[in-house]
């Protein structure tokens, strides 16, 4: 930034001094000549341009700090933006992940159960088929027994009743009742189902979701941060180089107006009519220089 200034200001100063004309009035000299001034010398030697640099770079370092101050702020807006956003992916992976092993956990159960549903039907069917013969054999052997029997001649206070035996109850019962849970617990290549993906888990996944809801929001606020910090430091960066180049061309239309009136006294006294900047000199001869008799001049006030 100061070389820019600086550089603008130099050459402001070529712009607007490319030549100093003076009547032949003026100079009262019975023959015109021409003078010509170092410029860059007399900006670099005149006291009034050293304080005026000097001036412009403390402004200049003024700004620059502040500038600085502002891209440090954005910088670390930046920063916690792409700490979020690894933040956000990170956290979008465990959740996802999370999710996959719940859903397989529960694909998994679901086909266990489906599994047990289907043994525990085949072990019922068998247990059934299984009680059915042993009723069948139960009600023949009581046929048997009743057509062996001879008919009684006891009076019917006195009939003996036939007993049935306690394996044919309990088998009618099963029959008609079918298995109970214990029972189906120590049936032959029953398991236990194992459950469902634990509620913590569930309140796992619920809370990770809000927070990646949470954290996109904030993602997306941080975002609308950041562009309008960009905007306005590179505002102020603009507006500060214009109100340094402002500052400067008040400062040099100040100095340029007494060195052209002293330039003025010293041409005069030397009696040249014309004076122009040293780089602007492309041939000529008997060329007053007057840079030094400027520089003492202007020293002297």
């Amino acid at each position: 930034m100061r070389r820019i200034l600086f550089s603008l200001v130099l050459a402001g100063f070529a712009a607007a001094c490319p030549a100093l004309e003076l009547t032949l009035t003026e100079n009262r000299g019975e023959f015109g000549s021409v003078g010509y001034v170092d410029v860059e010398q007399v900006f670099s030697k005149y006291p009034e341009t050293v304080r005026a640099k000097t001036e412009l770079d403390t402004e200049i370092n003024k700004r620059e700090e502040q500038l600085k101050a502002r891209r440090q702020e954005l910088y670390a807006m930046r920063a916690e933006l792409e700490k979020l956003r690894k933040d956000f992916a990170t956290l979008k992976r465990e959740n996802s992940v999370m999710k996959n092993e719940a859903a397989a956990q529960q694909a998994k159960t679901a086909a266990a159960l489906a599994a047990t549903e289907v043994r525990a039907q085949a072990d019922i069917k068998q247990t059934e088929d299984t009680l059915k013969d042993v009723l069948r054999e139960d009600k023949a052997e009581i046929s048997t027994v009743a057509v062996s029997l001879p008919v009684s001649t006891a009076p019917a206070s006195e009939a003996v009743v036939p007993s049935v035996s306690l394996s044919t109850a309990v088998s009618a019962v099963a029959v008609s009742t079918g298995p109970s849970a214990a029972e189906l617990a120590v049936l032959p290549g029953f398991e236990k189902p194992e459950q469902s993906a634990p509620p913590p888990q569930q309140e796992l996944i619920v809370r990770s979701s809000a927070e990646i809801a949470a954290m996109e929001e904030k993602i997306v606020s941080l975002e609308k941060r950041v562009l309008e910090k960009e905007k306005t430091v590179e505002e102020y960066r603009q507006r500060a180089e214009k109100e340094l180049l402002e500052y400067e061309n008040r400062r040099m239309e100040v100095i340029l107006g007494r060195i052209y009136f002293v330039l003025k006294d010293v041409a005069v006294a030397e009696g040249v009519s014309v004076v122009i900047d040293k780089k602007s000199i492309l041939y000529g001869q008997n060329a007053v220089d007057l840079t030094g008799k400027l520089l003492k001049k202007l020293e002297e006030q």
